[in-house]
């Protein structure tokens, strides 16, 4: 009994563990993907990467300036 609720925990910390990976990474590609569409000629003079701190990490948007208070 005891070793069936260990590997129950175990299992759950494990994918619980997994889960933070993919997501931390996950988060990463799409922060690289709004800095490199912010990039762009067209794009770069009406909208800014603001970045915002959240639970897993910093997370940036390309958001238009009409939308900012600048």
């Amino acid at each position: 009994m005891r070793k069936d609720l260990f590997e129950s925990y175990l299992a759950v910390l494990g994918g619980v563990g997994i889960g933070f990976v993919l997501c931390i990474f996950g988060q990463q590609s799409l922060n690289y993907r709004a800095v490199t569409e912010c990039a762009k000629p067209g794009i770069r003079d009406y909208h800014r990467v603001i970045l915002t701190t959240g639970f897993l990490g910093d997370t940036k948007y390309c958001i238009h300036i009409k939308y900012l208070a600048n």
